[in-house]
């Protein structure tokens, strides 16, 4: 009787076990794809991109934080179910925003469409003394209402496939985004976070997605406040 004890309590910790791993797992895996190849952009369930579009006409920016003009018309369009999504992943990203000081929002943030659009600095062009660099494609973070996109420019790209490869560290990945991105460090840090999760040490993904003006990469928030790494896409 004792053994047989045993072996169940043994048993249901590796249960529990397994089922955190699953549970990991199975948040890298919403971007449905193989490292090694091109991406088809997914996102949450009920957050798909009919619902995303569905639901974006009546959700707006007031104050640099996302919030729903019209609650009832919007449950009409898209449900109960999915507006209770929706409300979730407002929440979330109103979340994030709150790391983001006004002081920071006047000096790196502009808004259009109901987008915060995080700029690169000069314009795709980072100057020293001795060099200019130039590449196709932008430096951008984006945030919208249901997560973020991270745009790196050619150069950029290129760069962060070579740290993966190299098993770069969240630490790495910040500190050679940093410099690019006028996006708070909060920000770029919970995006890093989240791709070198899922990336690890894999490049080829950046690679095959690089048509020659560089990638984005996309992130749905849920909670925690770091966002969840949904896939790299061509610019």
């Amino acid at each position: 009787m004792k053994k047989l004890i045993i072996f169940l309590a043994t048993l249901m910790v590796i249960s529990s076990i397994s089922f955190e791993v699953l549970s990991v797992q199975a948040q890298a895996e919403t971007i449905h794809q193989n490292k090694n190849n091109k991406t088809t952009e997914t996102t949450s369930e009920n957050l798909n991109s009919e619902t995303i579009s569905k639901a974006d006409p009546y959700i707006v920016i007031e104050n640099n934080r996302f919030v729903i003009k019209n609650q009832a018309a919007l449950i009409k369009v898209v449900g109960t179910t999915n507006f209770k999504a929706i409300k979730q992943a407002i929440k979330t990203q109103n979340n994030s925003l709150n790391q983001v000081t006004e002081k920071e929002f006047n000096e790196t943030a502009t808004i259009n469409n109901n987008v915060i659009t995080f700029n690169n600095k000069s314009n795709n062009e980072i100057q020293t003394k001795t060099i200019t660099t130039m590449s196709a494609g932008i430096n951008a973070i984006r945030g919208y209402w249901w997560g973020y996109r991270a745009y790196l420019n050619d150069n950029l790209t290129r760069t962060t496939a070579q740290a993966l490869a190299g098993g770069a560290g969240v630490s790495t990945l910040v500190a050679i985004w940093s410099p690019w991105f006028s996006a708070p460090t909060a920000i770029v840090k919970a995006l890093a976070a989240s791709a070198t999760l899922v990336l690890g040490g894999s490049s080829a993904l950046l690679y095959n997605n690089n048509n020659g003006s560089g990638v984005y990469f996309r992130f749905t928030g849920r909670p925690p406040v770091t966002p969840i790494f949904t896939g790299v896409f061509p610019q």
